[in-house]
């Protein structure tokens, strides 16, 4: 998988941000061969996602702290699954285990927090909540 980004200056302080995944999974199962196990594909754009990211804090040069905060919102843009791989009728149906979607709309909170020193590192700690 890999994700087209983007990020937009709306102020000095505020981004809005675009994620928008492709992906490209494969399953080879060489042992069976009928509708519940099988080869099979999934390549494809994924659920877009649009966000809004505040920069609390940010030294621009130098040692110093930088706090971003963000919301997102991700859209079901992604093809989802027809049917349930792992409901009562999927071993006589023919189906997919991998969707490219979830087929639902979810929200994401997260704070990002980076250290810069006179190390030649940058340390800092990332979290999501969705």
């Amino acid at each position: 998988m890999t994700n087209i980004y983007g990020l937009y200056g709306l102020t000095n302080g505020l981004n809005l941000t675009m994620r928008l995944p492709y992906k490209n999974w494969k399953q080879y199962d060489e042992e069976h061969d009928d509708a519940h196990h099988r080869n099979e594909s999934q390549i494809g754009i994924g659920d877009l996602t649009l966000g809004l990211r505040n920069i609390v804090l940010n030294e621009s040069f130098g040692t110093g702290h930088r706090l971003f905060i963000d919301c997102s919102v991700t859209l079901p843009t992604g093809k989802d699954y027809s049917i349930n791989p792992f409901g009562a009728n999927a071993d006589s149906i023919n189906h997919t285990h991998f969707a490219l979607g979830t087929g639902q709309i979810s929200y994401t909170l997260g704070a990002e927090w980076w250290v810069r020193s006179e190390f030649p590192f940058i340390m800092g700690v990332s979290s999501n909540v969705k």
